[in-house]
Order: structure tokens, then sequence, then C-alpha cells
């Protein structure tokens, strides 16, 4: 891994509602992108987070976050699209969750909402993801 950065973001809540017990949901997805250096090995890792009062069915949040992270070869190496589809999956999320937990757990705090520490995840855990996806 050789750099890590926030690509683009957005995020929104309701002014003056204040939400007493949220359903969370989240959607991560990672693409490999194009370089031109063959050296280099882009990927991008997004979250969408959105967070829903279960009372009152009202959005309370939602936070969208595109993450940059680049890896370098240190040899020629070939890989099948299913190597890299598998290394952005379990490989790129790891690496990138984070600066995932920290831009989320931050934002939440500047948008007046109380602490929301986004779980770990292990290497197994995303194995296991990804096995079920293939």
């Amino acid at each position: 891994l050789k750099i890590v950065h926030l690509w683009e973001t957005e995020c929104k809540r309701d002014v003056e509602f204040k939400p007493k017990k949220l359903d969370i949901s989240m959607d991560i997805t990672t693409s490999k992108l194009n370089s031109r250096d063959e050296k280099l090995l882009p990927y991008s890792c997004q979250i969408y987070l959105t967070a829903t009062d279960k009372t009152e069915a009202k959005e309370a949040f939602v936070i969208s976050a595109k993450y940059c992270l680049v890896y370098e070869f240190k040899e020629e190496y070939e890989a099948s699209e299913q190597e890299f589809e598998n290394f952005g999956r379990i490989n790129v999320v790891f690496n990138a969750w984070p600066y995932i937990r920290e831009y989320v757990q931050n934002t939440l705090a500047r948008m007046n909402f109380g602490p929301l520490v986004l779980p770990s995840v292990t290497i197994g855990e995303l194995r296991e993801k990804s096995k079920k996806k293939n």
C-alpha cells in the first residue's frame, strides 16, 4: 500500500430532527481503477451509510465517503480479473476501514450526533463475505 486519501464525500442530516432509535444501513463497494503506471494498482473504496429513526421512519443522516487506495507492485505480476476482484473486496476494504471508521465518527460528531463507532473488521470476516458473493 503506497497511498490512501479521501477522494470525495457527502453528508447530510435533518436540521431539527433528534432521532431516538437508529436503524443503521451500510453498503461498501470497491472498484479497480485505471493507472498510466503499470506498477501501480489503484482502487476506490466507498461507504454509503444511512440512519433512519425506527420510531418515526424518518431519515436521520446520510454519509458517503470514497477513498482512493494505491498499491505498488515491487516486481512484475499478472493476476486474473477474479484475483483483482477478490483483492478489492478483501484487502482494499481492510486497508481502508480504519480511515472510514475515523471519518464516520468525526463527521457524526461534527453533525452533533452522539458517538457511533463502526465495528472492527478482520480479514477472515471479509473472506467469508467474499466467498458468499462468489
